[in-house]
């Protein structure tokens, strides 16, 4: 697929990842190991805590391999 989205979920209130937030992270690294999506839209502002869940969920699919350049934020 030419865009995979991830919806937000609400980030733990310290701002460490959330289940919900690494379950989402995970799939989309095997989406993109696997071949299937080539570019990732993160969305979620910070709705429940002070944390834009569109930002965390970036930065957790770029931690797991999926090139920073290929991931757009809907942070609204």
């Amino acid at each position: 697929y030419d865009a995979a989205v991830i919806p937000g979920c609400p980030s733990e209130e310290n701002g460490s990842l959330s289940r919900c937030q690494r379950e989402r992270a995970a799939w989309a690294a095997i989406l993109w190991e696997r071949g299937l999506a080539s570019r990732f839209i993160t969305s979620g502002a910070a709705v429940y805590t002070p944390y834009v869940e569109a930002e965390v969920l970036a930065a957790a699919i770029a931690a797991l391999g999926v090139p920073a350049d290929r991931i757009y934020l809907d942070p609204h």
